[in-house]
């Protein structure tokens, strides 16, 4: 089960270049904090083990149990902080199981049988809900409010064998649940639903397309984000709009490039929650890099031998300037995941830094400027920027 819902971040950690057009991207200036603001970087690092960042101090979770692989957070507005993921037993041959953390305390309030959550999210009225799948005779989505479990309704006609959920959002009462599944052709179908109803969604002309992303826009107008395959056989970066009911691919910035994704899509009420619902922008985090793979003598398979690119954000469709980045070398590797505004309107990206010498590292960015998060082998893959409470 781990491996079906840490697919996205898995593949977060094999792609993309990076350099920042303006900084010494080999520069990890410290970080001044912002005052009344708190600043939160969720992240897995290790194989499955779990950090939280809390204004530059880092901390662990630990429930005597097994190690934890953090897959979502979410925090209320009385500053109670919800990470939710899996735990891997402790060689007893079990699978992994969900739990559900609180300020970082294993959360034993909620009880949750038959379910492998992957989502969660604060609801209108303050409460925590949770998606993912209901371990039930046949295998579904599902969304958890407390601890009863809802069951979402099923695409007909396809033999399903894999499902993902990748997002979850409550907006002006309305809820968005996103996701895809594997149909027997091997091939990935997106799947959306809209305050519990599945939505028809075919965003790039029946095309094998992911769903890594997807946010509510105003009302039960929704915006999803990810890659599709074209018919090179190489992933492109898309975004698709309820609204308009037609995917846009978003085209290579980079001169050679040849794979591109949309990791992550956010709602600017994320740091703005006075906007009206006009006035609310979409921002989506692209990846984009040249790969090229060789045959290994030894084991017959691929392996990527050559890689440089970039990223860059696309807000309401056109590229920020401020935010191409790309880097110089080969064999350096970066992906952003998720992104906020604080206060000072400093744009902050979280995710992933990796050079041949050095390995992987979770990362992130303030204006351009990449701060390396000291442990090895992950990615920070989401972010919560808190103001002071009153």
């Amino acid at each position: 089960m781990k491996k079906i819902k840490l697919l996205t971040l898995t593949c977060l950690l094999l792609s993309v270049v990076f350099m920042s057009c303006k900084k010494d991207p080999k520069k990890d200036d410290p970080v001044e904090p912002t005052s009344g603001e708190t600043v939160y970087i969720m992240g897995t690092y290790g194989v499955t083990k779990s950090f939280l960042l809390t204004n530059e101090q880092l901390s662990f979770f630990d429930n005597n149990i097994g190690d934890f692989g953090a897959l979502d957070m979410a925090i209320a507005d009385n500053g109670d902080v919800y990470v939710v993921g899996e735990v891997e037993p402790n060689d007893d041959g079990s699978l992994p199981s969900s739990m559900l953390f609180k300020n970082g305390v294993p959360c034993y309030e909620y009880d949750f049988d038959y379910a492998s959550f992957c989502r969660i999210a604060i609801e209108d009225n303050g409460k925590i809900a949770l998606a993912g799948l209901h371990l039930t005779d046949q295998i579904r989505p599902a969304v958890w409010d407390g601890t009863t479990a809802t069951n979402l309704p099923l695409p007909g006609g396809d033999n399903i064998s894999k499902w993902y959920i990748t997002s979850m959002d409550y907006k002006d009462g309305h809820e968005l649940i996103a996701g895809f599944y594997v149909n027997a052709n091997g091939k990935y179908v997106p799947a959306v639903w809209v305050d519990r109803q599945l939505v028809n969604v075919d965003p790039m002309n029946g095309a094998s397309t992911i769903v890594d992303a997807g946010t509510l826009i105003n009302g039960t107008n929704f915006k999803i984000a990810g890659r599709y395959l074209n018919k090179e056989g190489n992933y492109m970066a898309y975004e698709y709009d309820s609204q308009s009911g037609t995917g846009t691919r978003i085209p290579y910035q980079w001169e050679g490039s040849n794979v591109s994704m949309a990791y992550g899509i956010v709602n600017s009420s994320k740091w703005n929650k006075t906007e009206a619902e006009g006035s609310r922008s979409n921002y989506s985090l692209i990846t984009e890099d040249y790969e090229h793979y060789e045959i290994s003598p030894t084991t017959g398979k691929p392996y990527m031998d050559t890689c440089y690119g970039g990223f860059y954000v696309v807000k309401d469709g056109s590229v920020l300037p401020q935010t191409m980045y790309r880097y110089p070398e080969g064999n350096t590797i970066s992906s952003i995941i998720d992104m906020s505004i604080n206060s000072k309107n400093q744009l902050y990206l979280v995710g992933s830094f990796y050079t041949i010498h050095e390995g992987i590292k979770p990362a992130y960015w303030i204006d351009g400027v990449r701060h390396i998060i000291p442990l090895e082998g992950g990615a920070a893959s989401k972010i919560i920027i808190k103001p002071a409470q009153k």
